[in-house]
């Protein structure tokens, strides 16, 4: 075919022409772009232990016998197990029987973040005000909640 048969083929084909244009348009600014992407899994794991090289587990404290407005003191270990910087936030639940909430325990735990890999000394404390005595309370026991927050 020659260019006057190109050129006449064109003029009868304008249209077709003018699609197949538009369809390789498309395909020739169609791309793909692929961004790479990474990152780490916050871990907050916390361990408790009894001892400041924090190798004994600390599940138990036993406060002892304790009169009425009187406190004791316990030294606990926090191991921030995991792979960001840790805060704690310690309470109390399950009272037994249900008159023992009226046991306070307070820390000395500052808020400062916990490393990872850090042990941070906290001490617990257990206020027995007179009213325990007066409700009648002679044995107890509650659950410590040592909660962790990726800080």
């Amino acid at each position: 075919m020659d260019l006057n048969g190109i050129k006449d083929w064109i003029t009868r084909h304008k249209y077709l022409a003018i699609i197949t244009g538009v369809a390789l348009a498309v395909v020739i600014i169609t791309f793909i772009i692929k961004i790479a992407s990474s990152g780490v899994i916050a871990d907050v794991t916390t361990g408790v232990f009894s001892d400041s090289g924090a190798s004994i587990p600390l599940t138990n404290i036993a406060w002892g016998t304790l009169g009425p407005e009187t406190t004791a003191d316990k030294q606990i270990y926090v191991k921030n197990l995991g792979t960001v910087g840790m805060k704690l936030t310690i309470g109390q639940s399950n009272f037994n029987p249900a008159g023992a909430n009226v046991l306070t325990l307070t820390s000395d735990y500052d808020n400062s973040v916990i490393a990872p890999q850090a042990v941070k000394p906290v001490k617990l404390t257990l206020h027995v005000p007179s009213v325990a005595v007066l409700a009648g309370l002679t044995n107890f026991s509650f659950d410590i909640n040592l909660t962790s927050n990726a800080a």
